[in-house]
Formats: structure tokens, C-alpha cells, sequence
């Protein structure tokens, strides 16, 4: 194999461990987002299962006559 061949391929092969290098970088964040979004997704299905359950309790504005009948 000659030195300028063995050279591109090495070359190549740095190109290809930088990228895999910032693709896993990207994962990595992608991941840490994602697991904020459950979070967030969680707390808010929470609330409105809190709110479903004190809804009976409140009145709906369609429900009540205006005063001036």
C-alpha cells in the first residue's frame, strides 16, 4: 500500500471519529432533553388529572343564567 493511500485513510478515518465524536455529543443532549420533556409532560398531565378531579366541584361559566334574566 503506498504512503499517499495510507494517508488518505487515515485522514478519512479522523474525519469519521470527529463526527462520530459530535453525534454522540448530539445524542447525549437530544437524551438529556428528552428526559426534561417527560418530566414536564408528567407534571402536567398531574395537574390536569388534579384539576379533572376539582372540576366537579366548579361551576361552568355556560352553565349559569346572566343576571339580567
Amino acid at each position: 500500500m503506498s504512503n499517499e493511500r495510507i494517508e488518505n485513510l487515515e485522514l478519512k478515518y479522523a474525519y469519521h471519529e470527529q463526527a462520530i465524536n459530535e453525534m454522540s455529543d448530539i445524542i447525549y443532549q437530544q437524551q438529556k432533553k428528552i428526559e426534561r420533556m417527560e418530566e414536564l409532560l408528567r407534571a402536567v398531565m398531574e395537574k390536569a388529572a388534579e384539576n379533572e378531579s376539582g372540576a366537579s366541584h366548579v361551576t361552568s361559566l355556560l352553565d349559569e343564567i346572566p343576571p339580567h334574566y
